[in-house]
């Protein structure tokens, strides 16, 4: 009889599922091969490690993806929803072409969030319509709606839902749920089980004081913890090094302190409440965004009135006040926001902010927060014996509110930016396997440009990429190797090759100029590179390829240094910005063994060139040592340490007239990850701020 119970309710969950996740993505997206709503960055990123994924063979560990990026990673580190990755990859021979999950997983969320939400009410409420009307509230969440829009795996909240309903029900079988909803996050998402397993931390530190032995917890907890990281292991978490397990972003992504009230996350277009006006916060709080709609303030408000009233009953229940600190201390952060403002920042020490860094967006937590809010508000009223009409009001007031959600276009009101390929015969003749970048990093401003391009065509490999966590120093690894490669002029002939900026767009010309590779401008701005079809550049490609100039020289001229810059004089093989602390943003550093600068000559009596050197990545041990060659030429030999510093260059007779190439052979670079002051695994050597020539 219960089992038909439960048949019969999750049959209602899902027909709601399938409502709503029609009304989100409209009729025409909600078959399983449409990608046209799947337009947000993350989305993307998404379902293109999934589509390397699936359509890789299998290899050991089972989540690796190595053709999404070209490094060393697992479809775990994607939000491509890793078990229904495994399942379709596995079933991929009797599926449609071009299928993707992305829309019965939103069914699945909603299906599974209201399911688990009418069993908690349930437990607490003889009239199960009021169950229902409870659980409904539940799928009015502008936070759940908002997660499901830019991160599908990150929207699987059904199982913290789920394992609350587990805590709350009081029976022997509830255990061996717990530990499969533990095992199943995983699968989804780390964030996921690492919340999972703080909840239960909570709850066994309570059983603790509550007189349960240590030696017992140890002995419940061993099954979990051995089938846990076995699962992982398999899946594929741990082909990384540990220390590309930190990121940088604690303390930026987090949650604000009005966060439930405000129902604009930071930087985005969805407007989630119909009546509550925009509160301004910082930069990353979107991270944070925990908007629990009018009726969920209306629950909060009458939840307070409720503890005041009844302390008593509220303190026999301390582990859900643990539960409720511990995770509003880690979605605050260290830097907590009060609106725009930042009213409290401690700074943490490297030892604290290391294992922190593993969840560098803790904003997230605060769903536990929020969740816990709503669901034991309506409790509360259940307890007080409310009509329901009384609900149905709240629920009413909620949906006005919230009527957002009934619009059509939440997933495609994302900033977009498609590559242009109509006009480009050479795409259609699908001559290329490969799509790469000139400069491989896991934020490239060209990837989302030319993500359709990835998705529509069915190429064999990319190093352009957008992944949780990565190998940094593989990564840079790559950078370097291709550097060389193209400054040697080794072309894969299967490659299509973006040209990252103009640095690399400039000394692609100085070495490629009079090749028979082809270089194409866009009406986006991009650049790239096709082996071997020059021939099909018509006159106005010629046209702007003959318009890039380099950059002439002047006597007693000062050059400013800045990355990608037009009127520059940097080539390949130097890097900009930071990954972490320690690293500056200004200014340009070398990175990896070569580094090139390409400028035009033009006056006769130039006698030296002074390069003001601002770091060193040294050792304390020993300096960095770099070679100059100019032309090909060695021309001299420095030692630099960690300190302000020019390198002059006597160039007398040395510059010819017309194009110079300057390269800076760097010995022994460093990466920053190895001196323990950031998480950044480039090859760094040394960085300039300014030119002059004399």
């Amino acid at each position: 009889m219960k089992s038909k119970t439960n048949l019969n309710l999750f049959v209602f969950c899902l027909i709601i599922g399938l409502f709503l996740t029609w009304n989100i993505l409209g009729s025409d997206n909600f078959n399983s091969a449409n990608l046209n709503w799947i337009s947000s960055y993350d989305l993307k990123s998404d379902y293109l490690a999934y589509k390397f994924f699936i359509n890789d063979k299998w290899r050991f560990p089972l989540g690796l993806n190595p053709n999404y990026g070209e490094i060393t990673n697992s479809i775990v580190f994607s939000g491509a929803v890793p078990i229904f990755s495994f399942i379709v990859k596995t079933f991929k021979f009797l599926l449609p072409e071009n299928y993707h999950f992305f829309s019965f997983w939103i069914i699945i969320c909603i299906s599974l969030q209201l399911f688990f939400s009418i069993k908690i009410f349930n437990l607490f409420s003889k009239d199960y319509k009021i169950s229902v009307i409870c659980g409904l509230f539940l799928i009015t969440i502008p936070f759940f709606y908002y997660r499901l829009s830019i991160h599908l795996s990150l929207g699987a909240h059904w199982i913290i839902i789920g394992y609350l309903y587990y805590e709350l029900k009081k029976n022997t079988k509830r255990e061996n749920s717990k530990i499969i909803l533990i095992l199943l996050s995983s699968l989804i998402h780390f964030y996921l089980t690492i919340m999972l397993l703080l909840m239960r931390f909570i709850f066994e530190f309570n059983e603790y004081f509550k007189g349960k032995k240590l030696n017992e917890i140890f002995k419940e907890n061993s099954v979990l913890l051995v089938l846990l990281f076995s699962l992982m292991y398999v899946s594929g978490y741990f082909v990384l090094p540990s220390t590309d397990t930190l990121g940088y972003g604690f303390g930026i992504y987090k949650a604000n302190f009005l966060t439930l009230f405000d129902p604009i996350p930071n930087g985005s277009l969805q407007i989630w409440s119909m009546f509550i006006p925009d509160i301004k916060n910082n930069t990353g709080e979107h991270e944070g965004f925990s908007y629990i709609g009018l009726g969920g303030i209306i629950l909060l408000i009458f939840l307070i009135y409720y503890c005041t009233n009844h302390l008593n009953l509220v303190l026999k229940n301390k582990k859900y006040i643990y539960l409720i600190i511990l995770f509003l201390i880690l979605s605050l952060s260290n830097n907590i926001g009060f609106g725009n403002k930042e009213i409290i920042s401690v700074n943490l020490p490297n030892i604290l902010y290391a294992p922190l860094s593993v969840i560098r967006a803790s904003g997230r937590f605060i769903w536990i927060v929020s969740y816990l809010i709503i669901i034991f508000s309506l409790i509360a009223l259940i307890k007080y014996k409310l009509k329901k009409r009384y609900f149905l009001t709240i629920l009413l007031i909620q949906l006005i509110d919230t009527s957002y959600l009934f619009k059509s276009d939440l997933f495609e009101n994302q900033k977009k930016e498609n590559f242009l390929i109509e006009n480009y015969k050479l795409f259609q003749e699908n001559e290329y396997n490969r799509l790469i970048t000139t400069y491989p990093t896991d934020n490239s401003s060209i990837f989302y440009k030319v993500a359709n391009l990835l998705m529509s065509k069915d190429f064999q490999s990319t190093n352009m990429f957008r992944l949780g966590r990565y190998d940094r120093s593989e990564l840079s690894n790559n950078r370097n190797l291709l550097n060389k490669e193209l400054n040697y002029q080794i072309i894969d002939f299967n490659s299509l090759y973006f040209i990252e900026n103009h640095d690399h767009l400039r000394h692609l010309k100085f070495k490629f100029q009079k090749s028979d590779h082809g270089f194409f401008n866009t009406n986006d701005s991009i650049w790239f590179l096709a082996p071997k079809k020059k021939n099909l550049m018509d006159t106005n490609d010629i046209k702007k390829f003959e318009s890039i100039k380099f950059f002439k020289t002047k006597t007693k001229q000062k050059k400013q240094i800045i990355f990608k810059d037009q009127d520059g004089l940097l080539g390949l093989g130097w890097s900009h910005g930071s990954y972490g602390k320690g690293i500056d943003t200004n200014g340009a550093w070398t990175e990896g063994n070569e580094s090139f600068l390409i400028f035009e000559n033009k006056i006769d009596n130039i006698e030296k060139i002074i390069i003001e050197v601002t770091k060193v990545m040294s050792s304390k041990s020993k300096p960095l040592k770099v070679d100059v060659y100019i032309n090909s030429e060695l021309v001299d030999q420095f030692n630099l340490f960690d300190e302000k510093q020019n390198i002059e260059l006597r160039v007398n007779k040395i510059l010819k007239n017309g194009l110079n190439e300057i390269k800076f052979h760097t010995k022994n670079p460093i990466r920053p990850v190895s001196r323990l002051e950031s998480v950044d695994g480039r090859l760094l050597g040394f960085k300039i701020i300014n030119i002059s020539f004399i």
